[in-house]
């Protein structure tokens, strides 16, 4: 056997389409030959794509692309021998839109007072919601302490959107305001501008 497997060059059964925003896939023309298995090789030529590999199956699809961006495939054929058949046409396809990142903010800084001895400190439990008012877990939150004490602090959100704060300790009492400088998750945006509030006070005696 010295021809490679039909058809020659290869075809599409299924030219290159998005499946999500992040995924493309492509079936090729079930091949024929006389020395099985035909293998399929899919060739991305855009940067950032993967190739398969030498694969037994028609289907392909290619994961972890970049949304709204253009991708071009082609695809051969190979008998056990080896031999090798001509690439089809090159085609493209462009993954879906990117997801928008929903907006956080600070729903409420509630201050309270902890005592250890003659020792005082200030707390603050700031509490963080998305857009459509769900309570955020996991997101770092970045606050900074300023009247009778000084310093940054920052703490990871709780599955009820909490995190808790104390200042540093003062004898016989303090006046500190916990303002919220940052919040930092992946796949979603600090919007400040929806603060019900950025900054509270509390005096402890």
């Amino acid at each position: 056997d010295v021809d490679p497997p039909t058809p020659d060059p290869m075809t599409w059964a299924t030219v290159p389409y998005a499946t999500g925003p992040t995924s493309i896939a492509m079936v090729a023309t079930t091949a024929s030959d006389s020395s099985p298995p035909v293998e399929y090789y899919f060739d991305c030529t855009t940067a950032g794509g993967h190739d398969s590999g030498w694969q037994t199956s028609t289907s392909y699809e290619d994961t972890g692309l970049q949304c709204e961006t253009q991708y071009t495939y082609r695809v051969q054929a190979r008998d056990s021998v080896p031999n090798t058949g001509s690439f089809s046409t090159s085609e493209s396809a462009t993954t879906d839109t990117c997801p928008s990142e929903p907006d956080m903010y600070v729903n409420d800084i509630a201050m309270g007072c902890s005592q250890q001895a003659v020792f005082h400190r200030v707390t603050a439990t700031v509490w963080i919601k998305d857009d459509t008012s769900a309570n955020v877990e996991g997101a770092t939150v970045y606050v900074e302490w300023t009247g009778d004490v000084s310093g940054t602090d920052s703490g990871t959100t709780l599955a009820d959107g909490t995190v808790y704060f104390e200042s540093a300790k003062v004898k016989n009492g303090l006046t500190a305001t916990c303002c919220v400088t940052d919040v930092v998750k992946t796949g979603y945006v600090y919007n400040s501008s929806l603060n019900n509030e950025t900054c509270d006070s509390n005096t402890c005696p």
